[in-house]
């Protein structure tokens, strides 16, 4: 008999282990129940939403308010090269004569006069003149194409969201 005993004290053992193992098992279960169940406090997460949605929207309508700048400039962009197209191109000229200018004399008569023997009284100076009319822009190039105007996000309530 002594054999049988030592043999069955590991088995009283394992049983023990078995039940607080089930006991632990099923209290996880009910304590993970009981918060999935329990209603939370959302505070935090309403005024978190709240905050996040606000600047969502404001982006929204600022990224609408753009395309309607875009749009308004590029209608201008179109009148202004349609006008420019439509414009007559100045007649070329010829350039104005030179005329002869005598250089200044010194301001002040504490400094020297440096005076180079090569150089003359007057000197030429010509008014500036550009032979080529400016060009106008060509209508060849088209504008870039526009997207869409885009909605204006509106959130949806927090409670619709949470449920």
């Amino acid at each position: 008999m002594s054999e049988s005993s030592p043999a069955k004290e590991p088995e009283s053992k394992s049983h023990v282990k078995e039940w607080v193992t089930l006991v632990t098992a099923l209290t996880a279960l009910v304590a993970g129940i009981g918060a999935i169940a329990k209603p939370q406090d959302q505070t935090s997460t309403k005024a978190s939403y709240e905050v996040l949605s606000k600047a969502i929207q404001d982006n929204s309508t600022a990224t609408a308010r753009n395309h309607d700048d875009l749009v308004a400039l590029r209608s201008y962009l179109e009148g202004y090269t349609q006008a420019q197209a439509r414009r007559p191109v100045a007649p070329l000229v010829a350039p104005p004569k030179p005329v002869k200018v005598r250089p200044p004399k010194p301001k002040d008569p504490g400094i020297p006069a440096i005076l180079i023997p090569d150089a003359p009284n007057e000197v030429t100076k010509a008014p500036l003149f550009s032979s080529t009319p400016e060009p106008a822009p060509s209508p060849e190039e088209p504008l870039p194409s526009l997207h869409d105007r885009p909605d204006v996000w509106d959130a949806p309530n927090f409670d619709a969201v949470v449920k």
